[in-house]
């Protein structure tokens, strides 16, 4: 196109059309009144009589700082014309080692900033990204946020204003190019869009649980004592499948299957299904009293596999189920590839959440007895470890009092998890607070850095206790 508007800093909005003189030619002051008198006073048209030029008037966008407009240079003296333009650039002495060239940039009339976005990402991704190979993937639905997934990492897209313009071409001849050869002729480049926002990239590092549980919400194995039906479930809940996960999971399929692993999930013929706390508390149950149980003499704490697990439970607790048990809380033997013995403090605070999800509050040394009584022989409850990530003390002088603190109630939201957890208590030791905050920080060293810039701390020996919020927070 050969029309578009410019604006210049102090300056009216200007619209200048496609014209045979150049912008070191002078325009008559008649010529400038004539074309602006029929105008309103915000644009000025500034024309000429040339009739050989047709006057489009499709504009173009505000912002363009440079007003010089050059058009067929061809039908004029290139040396002179481009003697003048150098002029302009006032180098002094360094004009005599610059090689001129002309470029035309063109503002396509069908042009529409929808069909390109501009992303900013970091220098160590650049390889990777425009890697023909590499797939990038935006996942979620149309609701979600923008995310962008690699086969590993995870980032989240934003859009950021800024104070530039940003044009777009498929092409812009560098100073390399040009040469005595081709520095008089015109290179023309037709504009592709015209932007003044980017994308940037915020990788994310933490999966988020809670979304994948409410995903499975219709899909979970509820209970296998009220229902012996293997195949009434089957038929009657929604069928997940790994496709379904990577479509609206918003996560890399590396870290989907990685989160996964970590969940109480079951693979049955393709099919994905989270196995509820109900179904867990039935399970664990059976099991505790097998332990104990001399009809099941071989299965002990130290002695396990599938086999003898299997011959405990029904045929309707699906073969996943033992084999995410034996993944989740044993451990191979060394000496057997085929045997595993139990993870002991990992199944005892599987077992402490199976309880405390029930009784909510309680005396801590009622609590202990009932764990004792409950737990199989040769594993015993320590509440200086058994407590992690499911309660917290309260010392009062009528003894120590255990509430359970159900951390899929709290906030996803870091300041509000933190303001969370100082209202159910007013102090945290760091081994006490960290498990409530690892699912949204990530790792320990993520923790800290949570608790250094919202917490006030005293030490306690070799260690801190967090005794409130920061002023502000």
């Amino acid at each position: 196109m050969d029309a578009f508007v410019t604006r210049t800093p102090g300056s009216r909005k200007r619209k200048l059309f496609s014209q045979k003189s150049t912008p070191l030619t002078q325009f008559s002051q008649n010529q400038t009144f004539t074309s602006s008198e029929n105008h309103s006073l915000k644009d000025i048209i500034i024309t000429t009589n040339n009739l050989d030029i047709a006057e489009e008037s499709i504009p173009f966008l505000d912002g363009i700082a440079r007003t010089e407009y050059i058009d067929k240079l061809s039908d004029h003296n290139p040396d002179n014309e481009l003697t003048s333009i150098l002029s302009l650039l006032e180098l002094g002495d360094d004009i005599n080692d610059i090689v001129p060239g002309v470029q035309q940039i063109i503002f396509d009339e069908d042009m529409t900033n929808e069909r390109y976005r501009l992303m900013e990402i970091d220098s160590s991704l650049l390889d990777y990204f425009t890697n023909i190979s590499t797939e990038l993937v935006f996942r979620g639905n149309f609701k979600d946020d923008l995310i962008l997934c690699t086969d590993e990492r995870t980032f989240k897209v934003r859009e950021n204003n800024t104070s530039k313009t940003y044009l777009l071409f498929p092409e812009v001849k560098s100073a390399e190019f040009f040469n005595d050869g081709n520095c008089k002729t015109i290179h023309k480049t037709i504009s592709q869009g015209v932007s003044r926002s980017i994308l940037t990239l915020e990788e994310q590092k933490i999966c988020n649980t809670k979304i994948i549980e409410e995903y499975f919400k219709d899909s979970q194995l509820k209970s296998f004592l009220l229902n012996n039906d293997t195949h009434k479930f089957s038929l009657q809940s929604k069928m997940i499948t790994i496709h379904d996960l990577l479509n609206d999971i918003q996560l890399s399929e590396k870290q989907l299957i990685c989160c996964l692993e970590k969940l109480p999930i079951v693979v049955e013929n393709g099919k994905y299904y989270w196995i509820s706390d109900e179904y867990q508390k039935e399970f664990f149950n059976i099991l505790i009293n097998a332990f104990d149980d001399s009809k099941y003499k071989d299965l002990t704490i130290e002695t396990i596999d599938f086999g003898l697990i299997r011959q405990v439970f029904p045929e309707s607790v699906k073969d996943g189920v033992i084999e995410w048990f034996l993944k989740t809380f044993c451990e191979l033997d060394v000496g057997n590839s085929l045997k595993y013995t139990l993870i002991k403090d990992k199944f005892i605070l599987s077992c402490v959440k199976n309880i405390i999800q029930v009784v909510d509050v309680m005396k801590v040394n009622e609590f202990s007895k009932l764990m004792d009584e409950t737990l199989p022989v040769g594993l015993e409850f320590d509440k200086t470890k058994h407590l992690k990530g499911l309660g917290v003390i309260h010392s009062s002088i009528t003894g120590e009092t255990l509430q359970y603190l159900d951390i899929n109630s709290l906030s996803t939201d870091v300041k509000d998890r933190m303001k969370q957890l100082f209202n159910f208590s007013k102090k945290w030791e760091c081994d006490d607070i960290y498990p409530f905050l690892l699912d949204i920080c990530g790792d320990i060293k993520s923790c800290d850095e949570v608790l250094i810039k919202y917490c006030r701390s005293v030490r306690n020996g070799n260690s801190r206790t967090y005794v409130g919020l920061k002023y502000g927070y």
